[in-house]
């Protein structure tokens, strides 16, 4: 059987131009809206999604630095117990660790330039 596709009613305030509060109504069928049944969602600066970090433009600098930094602690992790454990697992535990987070959402953020790539690597280099 198919359902009505019943799209969401939503208001934002037209005093606050920086538009940091969307509200959603939830009162659409109701006569009279009631704001305490009405959701509210707040603008942030960042959300981390599924292990992904979104900044509020949409810029993949936040994530790209999250993911170097454990990269490189998971490498030096490596590093310290390369003498200490066979090869075979040396290659599972980097397949565990560094390259499933590594791939990780790549097919989100993975269509990004290598120059901006290259910069923030540069940058955190430093």
């Amino acid at each position: 059987m198919w359902k009505k596709t019943v799209f969401m009613p939503f208001s934002i305030n037209k005093n606050d131009m920086n538009f940091n509060n969307i509200t959603i109504h939830d009162c659409v069928f109701n006569k009279i809206c009631d704001p305490l049944n009405c959701k509210s969602i707040k603008k942030v600066e960042k959300i981390r999604y599924l292990g992904i970090i979104f900044d509020k433009n949409l810029r993949w600098n936040l994530h790209i630095n999250n993911l170097l930094s454990k990269l490189r602690f998971i490498t030096y992790k490596l590093v310290k117990i390369k003498r200490m454990v066979p090869k075979q697992t040396l290659r599972t535990i980097y397949y565990t660790l560094y390259q499933s987070n590594f791939q990780y959402g790549i097919l989100v953020w993975g269509g990004l330039k290598d120059n901006i790539l290259k910069q923030q690597t540069k940058h955190t280099q430093h």
